[in-house]
């Protein structure tokens, strides 16, 4: 979490042409990083585990043995 919060939360930052490169910060419960059909969990900083592989805190329904990870996870 950031100073004054225990939340986890992410930096977004926009690739609008009108607001091009301002951030805002978004504290959540859950995330869902919805990256497309193919699999890149390295490509988002802590998604990975630096192995191309799922990291500590990913789940994902993606291939077979992802979804029997994430039934066992959640």
């Amino acid at each position: 979490g950031k100073e004054g919060s225990d939340k986890p939360y992410i930096v977004i930052q926009s690739t609008k042409e009108e607001d091009a490169g301002a951030t805002e910060e978004l504290e959540y419960d859950y995330l869902v990083n919805a990256t497309g059909p193919k699999l890149n969990f390295d490509a988002t900083e802590g998604l990975g585990n630096g192995n191309g592989e799922l990291g500590e805190h990913t789940v994902s329904v993606c291939t077979a043995d992802h979804a029997v990870h994430a039934n066992d996870e959640l």
